[in-house]
């Protein structure tokens, strides 16, 4: 992300004053969180700083476009991912199983190029089929927390979500399984290695889930605002029947009922966008004060080398002075950019935190109430 780009692109949520900007404690405020003592994760967390900075530059410039490169992105490697821990469980799990291979088992027993197989089973036997329901079983348990917290960063109801998600589980589970009823045939007709026959079973439910998951996360994991603006459609509807029959004790429940869930939906959005702000404004004020302390570090290195090169007589004294200007200019242009970032998320990231606050304290008042409510 060029010093340009930040110049041109980047939004302040208040303006600040000149003197305040250049006051003696900003230098003060343009520090970086510490880093980890282990080298290995503190190359990593210095990578990861630098991408930020392009990235949230990116997100300024393309906020619906980066939307969606984030979800398909994030989508695709945590299905992959799992796809891979599937395929090593189904490879070596089996042979714990190994006493219960006793031939073909399954539902719906047939036979194809003189194999026995099931439509739902293992030609194997029962062992095999117990490792395959545990692989793709513990695949779900580490997908689902993954794109929901992180894909999709959802604050819906879990439990509702994760009896969707067991649901379409058990959908693709029984399709796959239907599949790999007849594919098991033909791999053990052909004498398959176990390495073919685990690769074969993990692509065929790696598939049917990447592509069924995708339209069930859709619904489990909607969009924050549509569904506020949903719940309050619905809201200003029941608030309109039971003002044209106040009372009818049906329309109160209604009205109730509807604007209970409009005030949950909206919480959901304000978690969201609140938790979503406070992220991308400290990732970009890291970012920056990182690249500004970099362009000071380029600096003291560029002084340093002209003034070598200068002794040598390898460069002229005007080519050493253009060179540390141009190093002088990043630095004031990298400090600005930094400056701005640091005063955008001080003053924003308390207010978003508050709405937090008030969120946790709404919910925490609700289930009091609800809590009393039944006791009485």
């Amino acid at each position: 992300m060029s010093m340009d780009d930040i110049e041109k692109k980047q939004t302040l949520d208040a303006e600040e004053p000149a003197e305040a900007v250049n006051s003696d404690d900003m230098e003060a405020r343009l520090v970086l969180k510490p880093l980890s003592s282990n080298a290995f994760a503190a190359f990593w967390q210095k990578l990861y700083r630098s991408w930020m900075g392009v990235w949230e530059g990116f997100k300024m410039k393309h906020p619906t476009g980066a939307a969606w490169i984030y979800k398909i992105v994030f989508f695709l490697v945590f299905s992959i991912g799992v796809t891979i821990w599937q395929y090593l469980v189904i490879l070596f799990l089996p042979y714990a199983f190994t006493s219960l291979n006793n031939g073909s088992w399954g539902w719906a027993p047939f036979q194809i190029l003189g194999v026995d197989c099931a439509i739902f089973g293992d030609a194997d036997g029962l062992g095999s089929f117990i490792a395959y329901e545990i692989a793709v079983f513990t695949a779900q348990c580490i997908n689902f927390p993954l794109q929901r917290n992180i894909t999709y960063h959802s604050h819906g109801n879990p439990v509702f979500q994760a009896l969707w998600y067991f649901i379409a589980w058990v959908i693709i589970s029984v399709f796959t399984g239907v599949l790999w009823g007849f594919a098991n045939c033909v791999l053990t007709h052909w004498n398959a290695p176990a390495g073919v026959t685990s690769l074969v079973k993990t692509l065929i439910t790696g598939i049917i889930s990447l592509i069924v998951m995708f339209f069930v996360f859709i619904v489990i994991f909607p969009d924050a605002d549509k569904t506020a603006s949903k719940r309050k459609k619905a809201y200003e509807d029941a608030r309109a029947a039971l003002d044209a029959d106040p009372d009818n004790a049906a329309k109160k429940a209604a009205c109730a009922k509807a604007e209970l869930a409009y005030t949950k939906a909206q919480e959901i959005a304000d978690v969201y966008h609140a938790e979503m702000t406070i992220h991308e404004k400290e990732n970009l004020a890291q970012a920056l004060v990182a690249g500004y302390l970099k362009a000071q570090s380029d600096l003291e290195k560029a002084k340093a080398s002209t003034a070598e090169k200068v002794s040598q007589n390898s460069m002229t004294q005007e080519e050493a002075d253009a060179a540390v200007s141009s190093a002088q200019e990043m630095v004031v242009k990298s400090r600005e950019a930094a400056i701005q970032a640091v005063i955008s998320r001080d003053d924003t990231v308390p207010g978003q935190q508050e709405i937090l606050d008030r969120v946790k304290a709404q919910r925490a008042a609700r289930a009091e109430a609800e809590k009393a409510a039944k006791a009485a």
